[in-house]
């Protein structure tokens, strides 16, 4: 999973030492070295968009793999009642994750949602540091700088400026209002907590009414997808590619196309607790039935087996 420590080198010595190692698969969870998953004979990844760009750099496997829900876990969070409350637990990138920003800050400032989140800002997915020619670089198609890079064993900075660049998450530097905005814990005190992690998080999921989320990619490729509705809470999202290959949007998820939406989606479910706990049931339904780790794991025996 740690891709920083898959580096060509090291994946040379494995190769090396343990001659019997056939195949090296990664799965990337962090997007600012993915020049690391060129040293890797097999990627998984959620994100269609990723998978596309590595095919074109030149990856010679890459197969559609995602997260799943662990059905052990309600037995660790036990009988919960639903509280009538929204709830978004998660990072608010800055920049490339503007749109969910804004999804939550409008919530907020409609005081329909309490969020759990980063208390100082927002969180940036920052450039790999790099000289300016790096910089530069950069702004090269990725397929031609992976060239280069498998070549001369240079230029991984700006493969990953490229790569970054083409799936939208090139961070930028914030201006003093932009930082002001982006404190939510100072201008909604009384709804932005501190972040919640592990069975404490779960807990809180379990306990709300409906969990709101926001895809910052453009195909569904969050855990919480699947975090949300494995403990039986309502989810609210945007509409993205392929979303319905996950969920049947309406019945199992409730979807939005822009803010004000979500906001009024968020105020009906709140509303009416009935069709929040339709929709919560039948999304816990589909996630323990189509995405447990058991499921997930026999997808993985179908890749690894076909190698």
């Amino acid at each position: 999973m740690n891709q920083k420590v898959m580096a060509p080198d090291f994946t040379d010595h494995v190769r090396t030492v343990a001659p019997w190692v056939e195949h090296l698969v990664g799965a990337p969870n962090t997007m600012k070295r993915l020049h690391r998953a060129l040293a890797c004979d097999v990627i998984l990844t959620p994100s269609r968009p990723l998978i596309r760009l590595l095919r074109e750099v030149g990856v010679r496997r890459v197969e559609e793999f995602h997260h799943a829900f662990d059905p052990a876990v309600l037995d660790r969070v036990g009988a919960i009642e639903r509280q009538p409350r929204a709830i978004f637990s998660g990072s608010l990138p800055h920049s490339f994750g503007a749109a969910r920003f804004e999804v939550i800050e409008r919530a907020l400032d409609e005081r329909t949602i309490d969020a759990y989140v980063p208390m100082v800002g927002g969180e940036v997915v920052p450039l790999p540091e790099g000289s300016a020619i790096a910089g530069l670089l950069g702004t090269f198609p990725p397929r031609a700088l992976a060239g280069a890079f498998r070549r001369t064993g240079r230029g991984a900075d700006a493969f990953d400026r490229a790569t970054l660049r083409r799936l939208g998450m090139a961070a930028s530097d914030r201006t003093a209002d932009q930082s002001a905005r982006l404190d939510l814990a100072a201008r909604f005190p009384d709804r932005v907590h501190r972040p919640v992690h592990g069975l404490e998080m779960f807990r809180l999921l379990a306990a709300a009414r409906l969990v709101v989320h926001h895809e910052v990619g453009t195909s569904p490729a969050s855990l919480r997808l699947y975090e949300a509705t494995g403990v039986g809470a309502a989810l609210v999202t945007n509409r993205v590619e392929d979303l319905s290959s996950r969920f049947e949007p309406g019945a199992e998820i409730l979807v939005y196309d822009h803010p004000k939406e979500a906001v009024e989606l968020v105020r009906t479910l709140l509303a009416d607790e009935a069709l929040a706990a339709r929709v919560g049931s039948a999304g816990q339904q589909r996630t323990l039935r189509d995405h447990t780790v058991e499921v997930r794991a026999a997808e993985l025996d179908r890749i690894l087996a076909g190698l």
